[in-house]
């Protein structure tokens, strides 16, 4: 809104009479009796220079031209103020040849925001709007690298509110209302080719991430808690740390084909269990034997004892029940089932 701030005279140090006085005297009563006023206003300008490595100019610094009470002055002319934004928190780098809102406090120029001309482009161009002295239209471009892409609109639905970037990227704060959720309330961020939707209903929550890249890349601790199911699905799971701790019930892991652990120590078991070494189906292979050897020795040790002429019972009971139990382990491989220890 446009104000005026009067500044009075100090008023006069004596009071009027019918005496004469000099032409000095009048000059001295009519200073101390006049009045300034300063007039604030919005006005729109264009952006004339832009922040850019070829400039002095700060980020978010732009050299403007007022459209109106400015309208035919030179670049010269303007060339030494500079607007500044007017929230510094939140700003939207302005290009050549787009017109803000502008306005003056205490001798410095602020800019507000950019004009909408039209809802459905948000890069457009004016510039040679505050001139018409400017011959420069033909070889116009609105900075050293920009290149306007002409992002989609994305869709909106009643009540949204939209931060809209100027390469198809957007934030928008909406709800699922509009098909019938009445508490609901979304967030979605949209960057092209990804996107995350923050979903609040009445009855539950949902954090859906789709995008052809997702990098976690933590100093510390990245933590995942759920009540139920954690669903890990790819065709690819790297996990580069140094330490890997999973406490739960029950632990599956299932391949088609082959799982493969690479390491100079591998630990499978209880502490309990007395540790056992793993190998591959030759050493399964020696294991037999050997316990095929240990069999055929107290057989062979039991038909001794039998061709006595008075058998020792007690031994061939002792040997027999030896081979039942080096048969369990033959047949059933008992030995695989302690804990593994592999260096």
């Amino acid at each position: 809104m446009a104000y005026s701030v009067s500044n009075a005279g100090s008023g006069v140090d004596k009071t009027f009479d019918n005496s004469f006085i000099t032409r000095n005297e009048l000059y001295a009563i009519l200073d101390q009796l006049k009045e300034e006023t300063e007039f604030y206003e919005l006005e729109i300008f264009e952006v004339v220079e832009s922040s850019s490595d070829d400039n002095d100019l700060l980020p978010g610094e732009v050299i403007g031209r007022y459209v109106f009470s400015e309208q035919g002055d030179s670049i010269e002319e303007v060339e030494d103020r500079t607007f500044l934004p007017l929230n510094p928190n939140i700003i939207q780098y302005p290009l050549r040849g787009e017109l803000c809102v502008g306005m003056s406090y205490k001798g410095q120029q602020y800019y507000l925001s950019r004009l909408s001309e039209d809802l459905t482009d948000v890069n457009y161009k004016k510039f040679n709007e505050s001139t018409i002295s400017d011959n420069l239209t033909s070889d116009f471009s609105q900075g050293s690298y920009f290149r306007d892409l002409r992002p989609v609109r994305p869709d909106i639905n009643e009540g949204d509110t939209l931060i809209q970037g100027r390469f198809g990227n957007y934030i928008n704060l909406t709800s699922a209302q509009n098909v019938g959720v009445e508490d609901s309330s979304t967030i979605t961020i949209n960057n092209r080719n990804s996107i995350i939707d923050l979903q609040s209903t009445s009855n539950d929550g949902l954090i859906n991430i789709n995008s052809n890249l997702i990098s976690i890349n933590a100093k510390q601790d990245v933590l995942v808690f759920a009540e139920n199911n954690v669903n890990i699905s790819g065709s690819f799971l790297n996990v580069d740390t140094t330490d890997i701790f999973i406490d739960k019930n029950n632990i599956k892991l299932n391949s088609s084909e082959q799982v493969k652990i690479n390491s100079s120590k591998i630990d499978i078991g209880s502490d309990s269990l007395v540790p056992a070494v793993l190998g591959n189906k030759d050493l399964i292979k020696a294991i037999d034997a050997i316990l095929t050897m240990l069999i055929s020795a107290n057989q062979t040790e039991i038909g001794a004892q039998l061709a006595r002429p008075v058998p020792n019972t007690i031994k061939i009971a002792e040997l027999t029940e030896e081979n039942v139990e080096l048969n369990k382990i033959k047949s059933g491989k008992t030995y695989l089932s302690k804990k593994v220890n592999v260096e």
